[in-house]
This record gives structure tokens, sequence and C-alpha cells, in this order.
């Protein structure tokens, strides 16, 4: 082993790598390698796109083009490589370099097996990982319930930020805005929140709201709600389509609110995170990771609905003082707990294991 091993860092399929249409996996990937202590060393392989990140030693392959994947790292000859979200494609990696070390970083939970069979093909894959990076602690320690019999390192990795590259406003001179950042999921609670919309633009027309939404062409039905709003509120209801990542940082860094009302287990929730590092004054679900994300500098929802969701806007909108408490507490939670150079450094610590 040399002193400056080779990484190779690789990204499922249909990712985005590039400033517009990042997705959580490209930016927790792209913010790992930034302050990793490897950044020098360190390849990214991952699918064509137009306009990529710039700044780093990235491969590109022509979409599902496993074999031309391959061919890059055979290339590249790599002393270790990281395979995000995917293990199948981590179990592949091991049959073609079966003397490189592998590490899995999830970005989700690892759900349970459905039976036996289930089990004994997962528990396969799983022997062919060396270790497995999880977004938290939750997702961690699920996976050591579900799966006792794993043999392999297993480590919880926050997503972070670089804190130094957030500005907020002062809370005093906040827009009078609420925000949500996502998909147009189901999942995500966004049509909850385009209902609680409804009464509270209507009874505060000073107040605004600014939806940037991701993924909206594949979820038509669930556009409905939120057209609806956007044509009863012209003038108070700001919608964004396919906004580059910069363009959510800098609204956040300005609105007076943002919400998070996922209904579903959410392995970590960057959202959140971005909101307190904005300054933004947090609603949120405490569903799976948000809890230990979000601690005691959010309005956390133990139940997520439309009432749910109008009376917590409603406390903050007509609170300064309670919004100014979340925004001193958030900015503190993001840069004690969740700066990149703590994230970074624990993913090192994983590397080193091995190298």
């Amino acid at each position: 082993m040399t002193d400056t091993p080779r990484i190779a860092v690789v990204l499922p399929r249909n990712m985005t790598f590039g400033p517009v249409g990042a997705t959580s996996i490209d930016l927790c990937a792209h913010d790992l390698v930034s302050f990793s202590r490897y950044r020098d060393t360190t390849t990214i392989v991952a699918e064509e796109l137009d306009t990529p990140f710039e700044g780093f030693d990235l491969r590109l392959y022509p979409r599902k083009d496993r074999r031309r994947r391959n061919a890059i790292l055979r290339d590249l000859q790599p002393d270790l490589i990281v395979v995000h979200q995917h293990v199948p494609t981590a179990a592949q990696m091991r049959r073609r370099f079966p003397n490189v070390p592998l590490v899995v970083h999830r970005h989700n939970f690892l759900n349970p097996p459905k039976g036996r069979l289930s089990r004994w093909n997962h528990l396969r894959r799983l022997s062919h990982v060396d270790a497995l990076a999880f977004v938290s602690e939750a997702c961690a320690r699920k996976f050591a319930l579900d799966w006792p019999s794993a043999d392999c390192l297993v480590r919880a990795v926050p997503n972070g930020l670089d804190i130094s590259s957030w500005h907020p406003v002062d809370v005093a001179h906040r827009d009078k805005t609420i925000l949500y950042a996502g998909r147009v999921d189901e999942n995500k609670g966004i049509t909850l929140l385009a209902r609680a919309l409804f009464p509270i633009l209507e009874a505060n027309p000073d107040w605004s709201a600014d939806l940037f939404l991701v993924d909206a062409a594949s979820a038509p039905d669930l556009m409905h709600d939120i057209d609806k709003l956007a044509a009863t509120f012209p003038d108070q209801c700001r919608i964004h389509h396919g906004a580059g990542h910069s363009n959510v940082r800098d609204a956040l860094c300005r609105a007076a609110i943002a919400v998070v009302p996922t209904v579903k287990s959410e392995a970590f929730g960057r959202a959140a995170l971005e909101a307190m590092a904005g300054g933004a004054a947090l609603i949120s679900s405490r569903i799976g990771g948000l809890d230990e994300v979000i601690g005691d500098a959010a309005i956390g929802l133990d139940v997520v609905d439309t009432a749910s969701i109008t009376t917590a806007l409603d406390s903050l909108m007509h609170s300064s003082e309670r919004r100014h408490a979340l925004y001193a507490k958030g900015l503190a939670r993001a840069a004690e707990n969740f700066d990149i150079r703590m994230s970074a450094a624990r993913m090192d610590q994983i590397y080193e294991a091995f190298l």
C-alpha cells in the first residue's frame, strides 16, 4: 500500500452529480470527497451528465453501461472502493476486484428480510462488504437489530454541510416566507403542507410561500393541490422547478420558516439540516433519523397532518420571539454537530481501517 492510496467512489444509477438536479446522495458524495484528507487521490465514477460538478477527478460513463464503469475501475486500480447506496453493486465489485476493500455508504435503512431465501441472499451480498457507513445512528441501530449475523464494520457518518459557506440573514431582516424544498412525493408530506397553506396564506396576505420542487413531472396527481394553491394565491405562492442547490441555499438563508413534513421514516433528513444552517425557523417531523438531526432546534411534529402543520405555522408566524429562538438553536446545532469537516473525518477513519 502506498502512502497516497487511490480511492474510487462509485455513485449508483440515475444520479445527477452536478449543480442542477443533484440528489442528496450526490451532495453527500460531493461534500465528503471535498473535505476528505484523501481528496487528491479520490476519483468519482458516475453516469454521464451535461454539467457535472467541477474540481474533482471525475470519470463518467454512459448511463447503465456497467461494462464501461468496470473498465474505468480496472484502469484506476484503486486501493479501496466506496459504493454509494447499492449493496448488489458492491457484491459485483468483489467478484471483479477480490482483493480491494469495499465500503458501502447507505443513505437509507436496509430493510429486514421477508423470508429465509431473502435473508440468505442479502447475507451473501453483505458478506462481500467490508464496511457499512450509514447516514444516521437510527439506520445503524436498525441494521444491527435486523441483521445480527452480518459480519462487517458498521458506523454512522451523518451528512454534513460546509457551515462556513452558509450566510444566514439576521433574524430581524428575514423574508416573511414559508419554504419547502424536496421531492413531489406523498411520503414527503408536500400535499399536506399545500392544504395547510390555503387558510394560512388567505389569513396572512403579508406572508408568502416558496416551494422548491423536485421530480414534479413524475407525480402529476400530487401536483393538483400545489397547482391549485399557486393559482389561488398567484402573488403569494411561488413554485420553483429544477432550481439549483445554490438557489435553495440562498432562499433558506432568507426565509423566516422552513417545513419538512415527512410522513415516512427518514434515514437522515438533509432538508432539515439545511434549514437550520440557513437560519430558518424549522417545523419538522421526528420520524426516523430526523429526530437526531433536529433535537430541540425545531418544532417537532409527532403527528404529521394538515392540522398539526397549520398549528405549527400559525404559532411561528405570530411569534417573532419563537422564530428568533429557533434561529439561534438551529444555527448552533448545525455548526456543533453537522459540520462537514467532522463527517469527512469520520469517513476517513473508516477508510483508514482498511488502508
